[in-house]
């Protein structure tokens, strides 16, 4: 795994607990910071040939995703 994806990641997860941390009004930012973050993390993994890092990746945006529809809209 390179080192960009990992500092994405990083930053994505970072996001993502201040996102259940945040108030209500600010928690769309973190999740959509969390989201943006995983997606280039994503797009680097594709393109390296990070298949299996890319599969995790993909499935950690889409669980974000889902626990955001669940508590926040």
């Amino acid at each position: 795994m390179s080192d960009e994806i990992a500092r994405l990641e990083k930053l994505a997860e970072t996001a993502c607990t201040k996102l259940f941390d945040a108030p209500r009004h600010l928690a769309k930012d973190c999740y959509e910071d969390a989201n943006r973050y995983l997606a280039e993390a994503i797009k680097i993994a594709e393109r390296e040939g990070f298949i299996d890092i890319a599969r995790r990746l993909k499935a950690r945006k889409e669980q974000i995703h889902d626990v955001y529809n669940q508590q926040y809209r």
